[in-house]
C-alpha cells in the first residue's frame, strides 16, 4: 500500500481515537473519577509529526445514492460536487447535499 494512503489512515485514526478520549473525559469530570480522568487526559495528548510530512483533512465524495437525489442531480455533476467539497474545507461539518455522501479524508504532503 502507498506509505500516503498509510499516513493518511493513521491521521484520521488518531483523530477518532481523540474524539473518544475527549468524550471520556467528559465524563470522567461528570463521575468525578480522577483515574478515569488521567487515562483521558494521556489519550488526548497529540502523536509526534510525522517527520517531513504536512497533513491537512478535506471532503471527498463517496458514493451517490439516487433514491435520496434532487430530480436536477439524477445524473450527477461531478465538477459541481467536488466544489462542494472543496469550499467546505476541513471544517468538521460534511457539506450537506441530498443523495451525496460525503466522507472525510486527509491529505498527506511528504517530501524526500
Amino acid at each position: 500500500m502507498h506509505l500516503k494512503r498509510l499516513m493518511s489512515r493513521y491521521l484520521i485514526a488518531t483523530e477518532s481515537a481523540q474524539g473518544e478520549a475527549a468524550e471520556a473525559q467528559q465524563l470522567a469530570l461528570q463521575l468525578g473519577d480522577i483515574q478515569l480522568l488521567n487515562a483521558a487526559a494521556d489519550a488526548l495528548t497529540a502523536p509526534p509529526p510525522v517527520a517531513r510530512a504536512t497533513s491537512r483533512f478535506c471532503w471527498r465524495v463517496e458514493r451517490y445514492v439516487k433514491e435520496l437525489m434532487l430530480l436536477e442531480d439524477l445524473i450527477p455533476d461531478a465538477d459541481k460536487m467536488n466544489r462542494l467539497a472543496r469550499e467546505a474545507g476541513d471544517s468538521e461539518q460534511p457539506p450537506v447535499r441530498l443523495g451525496v455522501i460525503f466522507t472525510r479524508d486527509a491529505v498527506i504532503g511528504a517530501r524526500r
